[in-house]
């Protein structure tokens, strides 16, 4: 039997490893405190107009929990085997690449303040991003589309009298390239939240929050209130919601013909999600919303994040922005100005919501930094 002063120390020793573990779970929950207020604030508003429009499911929030934690997941495995092979990259040889990995990890990474940040947004994101897909599968139902006539012409004039797929397809008309572009942009989602949950555990608390709290208020703002009231379909829906051939036809039976000969990804989700629109019923590839390009608007918002924190990641997200900026118009998903908007409220937000923080916010900016400053 262990000796009562032993018995006693060993009973100190694990209450103050619980005092300090509640200590960060209240510093964390803290910090997060408008994440996690903006998030409750979302489901409740899904929840309010479920009741007033009567829209039945409309809330269905655990919806893409799985493919969240799916996501998460990849994210962790793709993490641990970068930090493995850079670890047998720099390590001195001779060392125990295991106690190298088991320190570096604790020291850099796997440490209460850091962990539970990551946490708390392991936690926030499957119920926000579920109900920001509620509402995106009933934009047409709080608003049916009205805008793609609009946003049509206003694209012709924008550019001097011509379509913008029309100015693009001289370069970027041939299957293969477009089979490339259609590759980049089916890979959005993993770059998405791949970047996002490496952002949501960085070090440098301030840029976390700017990037966290504009990823939820670009969500809210520009992919819930702006879409229904801007409904649109898009181009490669326009002769379905207008009744009219439009000017994109051309477009289309060129994607179809690519599709002939290197795969474009887009021709069968289109498909989809139109017979989903039709049917009505509840699936996870469903909602049909163009203006604003939430495409555009979230990889902008990424490379914004990754600038303020890693330069080279930085300059290749905006490279990435750009090319789905082009995507966008050339797989006939958006008109133009849904890219342009999406580009011009992005900044603003990102502007608005750093100033903000540095205004405001008491979090430090310094990586070296994980308490608040006084």
């Amino acid at each position: 039997m262990l000796e009562p002063s032993l018995t006693l120390r060993n009973n100190v020793l694990v209450r103050r490893k619980l005092a300090g573990l509640s200590d960060h779970l209240a510093m964390a929950l803290w910090e997060d405190r408008l994440l996690i207020l903006i998030t409750i604030l979302y489901v409740c508003s899904g929840l309010v107009v479920q009741w007033f429009w009567q829209i039945q499911d409309l809330v269905v929030i655990q919806l893409y929990a799985d493919a969240m934690y799916s996501i998460t997941a990849c994210f962790m495995v793709g993490f641990l085997s970068w930090f493995t092979i850079h670890t047998m990259w720099t390590c001195t040889p001779g060392e125990s690449l295991y106690r190298v990995l088991r320190l570096r990890l604790q020291q850099k990474y796997l440490y209460p303040r850091r962990l539970l940040g990551f946490l708390m947004l392991f936690l926030i994101l499957p119920q926000f991003m579920g109900m920001f897909c509620s509402y995106k599968q009933n934009v047409h139902v709080l608003k049916p589309f009205c805008w793609d006539t609009t946003f049509m012409r206003w694209d012709y004039l924008l550019h001097g009298g011509h379509h913008p797929w029309e100015l693009l397809q001289p370069i970027l008309g041939y299957p293969l390239i477009t089979s490339i572009i259609n590759a980049c942009y089916h890979a959005w989602m993993f770059v998405l939240f791949g970047v996002t949950f490496w952002l949501g555990w960085h070090e440098n608390r301030l840029a976390r929050m700017q990037y966290l709290l504009c990823f939820l208020l670009m969500w809210i703002l520009l992919g819930t209130i702006l879409a229904i009231g801007l409904s649109s379909a898009g181009p490669c829906y326009y002769d379905r919601v207008t009744g009219d051939e439009g000017p994109f036809l051309p477009l289309m039976a060129y994607l179809e013909r690519a599709n002939q000969e290197y795969p474009i990804w887009s021709i069968d989700v289109r498909e989809m999600l139109w017979r989903n629109y039709e049917t009505g019923q509840i699936e996870r590839v469903r909602g049909i919303t163009a203006m604003p390009s939430m495409h555009v608007a979230s990889t902008l918002l990424l490379a914004l994040g990754a600038w303020s924190v890693h330069r080279k990641v930085g300059a290749a997200l905006f490279f990435f922005a750009l090319i789905i900026l082009i995507g966008s118009v050339h797989l006939a998903w958006h008109y133009a100005i849904d890219g342009y908007l999406s580009i011009v409220l992005v900044l603003i937000l990102w502007k608005t919501v750093g100033w903000a923080l540095r205004k405001y916010s008491r979090l430090s900016d310094n990586p070296e930094s994980f308490r608040y400053n006084s």
